[in-house]
């Protein structure tokens, strides 16, 4: 499993391009709870509309891919890795380079740690 380091605060995070949800445009209609405004995500833009989110469903506004990080207790330390290929939609590499580069930065500087699960 793995999760954030203990000293990562929500700040360290914006140098790997996360924001609030509130800083997104459009984070109204993919945040579907209140608990979640306060988490840091990292979301694919749409290369064709400058300033949306690349959505994998249009219709119910499902983004194609998402890094979230998520506050609990006080801290965060929970990452969640989501991609979300709709139909027969199929998400290439390509349109995953953001999220892969920002994985590979965090765990090269060692913003993510790998932890048993039993722990």
């Amino acid at each position: 499993m793995y999760i954030l380091a203990d000293h990562i605060e929500s700040e360290d995070l914006r140098a790997y391009g996360f924001k609030p949800a509130h800083e997104w445009p459009e984070y109204e209609n993919w945040i579907d709870n209140d608990y979640w405004k306060r988490d840091m995500f990292l979301i694919p833009m749409n290369p064709d509309e400058e300033g949306r989110p690349n959505y994998a469903d249009e219709d119910d506004e499902i983004l194609l891919w998402e890094l979230h990080c998520m506050n609990r207790d006080g801290g965060i330390r929970e990452i969640w890795i989501d991609m979300t290929p709709s139909c027969t939609f199929h998400i290439t590499c390509l349109e995953c380079n953001e999220m892969f580069k920002a994985l590979y930065h965090m765990i090269r500087d060692g913003v993510i740690i790998e932890v048993d699960r039993n722990e």
